[in-house]
């Protein structure tokens, strides 16, 4: 009796698990567009278990060529944990997303995104400085369930950082966390011409305060010296400080909790 009732246990995990595995990629597609306010899926096809999508749309920035591959042991626990990649139009993207079936909770970690700024400074709410060069995204941590972020965490890099085509920064990066409805980063530099360290905060309202302290790594350039004068207050010989503060417009769906 006991090998009977084992046996009807494990035919019925094989069985719900098979129906998960086979579920439509347009029933998730359909819970993914409910849940985030202004994203679009184009051309999705296959299934949970492995797919693709033509195209993903959100506040004006596209993704295409996205495709993913399911972790089956995480549908025992009710999540869809899906491998994703994307490329396109200088847009390169790799990572994990987790969707919560029942729960309709959507979580990103261990996830790279890299982009122009140039190219996508509209959509990121940067269009009125100028800046050039490329971002990499190395996030940690992101929970989104009703069009509210939570837990967000990582690092952000800016490769070739640059401000106006007349500023060279060299290789900057921001370490930032997310609580209670503000994120806060933690500002450096990784090499280049200018030694930086500063702090950012961010509202959900789009409220931004913004001081960093900004010198020339080799002290003699006086052409750099003079340039970072003129961008902020000289506090010593060979350093600047600059304090901003003001609102940028934020995409819909970054809301902070």
């Amino acid at each position: 009796m006991k090998s009977k009732i084992g046996y009807a246990v494990l035919f019925f995990g094989v069985f719900l698990l098979s129906l998960l595995v086979m579920t439509p990629a347009t029933y998730v597609a359909s819970i993914l567009e409910e849940e985030v306010d202004g994203l679009t899926l184009y051309g999705v096809e296959g299934t949970l278990w492995s797919g693709e999508m033509q195209a993903l749309e959100i506040e004006g920035v596209v993704l295409e060529n996205i495709e993913w591959s399911l972790s089956p042991l995480a549908l025992l626990f009710g999540n869809a944990q899906l491998h994703m990649t994307s490329s396109s139009d200088g847009l390169q993207g790799d990572g994990v997303v987790e969707i919560g079936l029942l729960s309709h909770e959507i979580t990103l970690y261990d996830t790279v995104v890299q982009l122009p700024v140039e190219k996508y400074a509209p959509q990121l709410g940067l269009a009125d400085f100028d800046l050039t060069g490329e971002l990499e995204l190395n996030l940690k941590q992101l929970r989104y369930q009703q069009g509210v972020i939570y837990d967000l965490s990582g690092l952000l890099v800016w490769h070739q950082a640059g401000i106006s085509g007349a500023l060279a920064l060299g290789v900057l990066q921001a370490e930032f966390t997310q609580q209670e409805g503000v994120l806060e980063a933690v500002l450096s530099d990784r090499e280049g011409p200018v030694k930086l360290d500063g702090e950012l905060s961010l509202q959900s309202s789009g409220h931004y305060q913004f001081k960093s302290r900004l010198g020339a790594r080799d002290e003699s350039d006086l052409g750099l010296k003079q340039t970072l004068r003129l961008i902020g207050r000289t506090i010593d010989e060979n350093r600047v400080e600059v304090k901003m503060s003001g609102s940028v417009v934020l995409p819909k769906w970054l809301v902070l909790g």
